[in-house]
């Protein structure tokens, strides 16, 4: 029951993001000068399972960062999240994930940015934890991340940043995972 109701918020969270970035769209098609629908591509390498079984692996990542989702011209702040899709790959626990990410500029090159959404990763759901591997406890889980960027030019940015999942005590078995590291980000 529990990893259904992690699943049906997990879903929940993905639809949304989806209907959001849809209607972003939509708006651009009746807009000709409006910007395309992906807004930054980013990559980069983590360390991975940081205080965990898993630690001292590394991961790469990827993300795809959409337009903000307008919430009228008097809120297009940080009120305004972009919604993102991505992975992050390990040998061990990997996981694909969506949400949003609310973007606040500290100066003109820096900025930091908070994430929150949902992922589906392949790590050991049995709620106990087998050699090596954390017991994540459910496949589907929440996933949260903060990152601190410096724009080197308008289009790209380097990122330091963290990342952690955990199914907030939903099922049996909750050790979680924590990633950090750096990131490139390519603004379009």
């Amino acid at each position: 029951m529990r990893v259904l109701c992690a699943a049906i918020q997990f879903g929940m969270v993905f639809l949304a993001g989806l209907f959001l970035a849809q209607q972003n769209s939509a708006a651009a098609e009746v807009n000709k000068s409006a910007q395309p629908m992906i807004s930054e591509l980013r990559f980069g390498a983590y360390t991975h399972g940081i205080g965990s079984r898993e630690e001292g692996l590394y991961d790469i990542s990827g993300a795809v960062l959409f337009q903000k989702v307008s919430l009228g011209a008097s809120l297009e702040s940080f009120l305004s999240p972009r919604p993102h899709v991505g992975f992050s790959a390990s040998s061990r626990t990997s996981a694909a994930y969506a949400g949003f990410t609310w973007t606040y500029e500290v100066s003109d090159p820096v900025f930091i940015e908070l994430e929150f959404g949902g992922a589906v990763n392949n790590g050991s759901a049995l709620g106990s934890e087998t050699e090596g591997t954390n017991a994540m406890g459910c496949a589907v889980t929440f996933r949260e991340g903060m990152n601190i960027g410096y724009r080197i030019t308008p289009s790209v940015s380097i990122m330091l940043t963290g990342e952690h999942m955990s199914n907030a005590n939903l099922c049996t078995g909750n050790t979680g995972l924590t990633n950090a590291g750096l990131r490139i980000g390519y603004r379009f």
